[in-house]
């Protein structure tokens, strides 16, 4: 049967690990446009990719056409985009997740500051990682 471990972390390297987690998520934030900028450039270049890569296979087993009463859907076989990267959607910095997020590091920040302990136990320790 395994132990658990108890080890004390320093207060001031947790204090630091969330100013810097809190640092990161200002940061993304500012850089949040740009990035959704890139990413709709970068997915434009795949939807291109795609319509020439379905224009190329036209009468081959690799596309299909369908018809439905909501429209028309073209499907391309996966193994024509193995070369193809497809970007990924930045995360918003301002759903409710992330607003909460950072709220809970700002409130844990503020009260590590307030103790006075020099260490923190590893269940809280814990806790912020998840967090993190």
């Amino acid at each position: 049967m395994a132990r658990a471990v108890s080890v004390k972390i320093p207060t001031a390297k947790v204090i630091e690990m969330i100013e810097g987690k809190l640092e990161d998520l200002s940061q993304t934030a500012k850089d949040y446009p740009k990035l959704v900028q890139q990413y709709e450039k970068d997915l434009t270049a795949v939807l291109n990719k795609a319509i020439k890569i379905a224009k190329d296979n036209v009468g081959t087993e690799q596309i299909s056409v369908h018809q439905s009463y909501s429209g028309v859907s073209i499907t391309l076989n996966k193994s024509l985009f193995a070369d193809v990267e497809f970007p990924e959607r930045p995360a918003d910095p301002d759903n409710w997740q992330s607003k909460q997020n950072k709220e809970q590091l700002e409130k844990t920040l503020k009260l590590l500051r307030l103790t006075e302990q020099e260490s923190v136990s590893t269940s809280t320790y814990n806790s912020v990682l998840d967090l993190i």
